[in-house]
């Protein structure tokens, strides 16, 4: 899979994500791509619709996908630490 498959993706990923949506006011955006060999990794990142707005969430940092297989998993903040320490 090559990079702009993975743009491809992770934007049907994002839209899914913000169809299935429950926090007012957040919407769910795109972040850039980064290339970890066997996988594509992308941050999970929101924009308030209202910036009045203080919101602290908690979650998955972001979501792999795997080049070969197309799967795409949320990672933990364990696994974040893991890739971030690797690459």
């Amino acid at each position: 899979m090559d990079r702009n498959n993975a743009v491809e993706f992770a934007k049907n990923h994002i839209n899914l994500k913000n169809k299935v949506n429950v926090i007012p006011n957040l919407i769910w955006i795109e972040s850039k791509p980064i290339d970890l060999g066997r996988f594509w990794f992308f941050n999970y990142e929101y924009k308030l619709l209202n910036e009045d707005m203080n919101l602290a969430i908690g979650g998955a940092p972001g979501f792999t996908i795997c080049k070969n297989s197309e799967a795409i998993n949320d990672i933990s903040w364990q696994e974040y630490h893991e890739l971030s320490m690797n690459n």
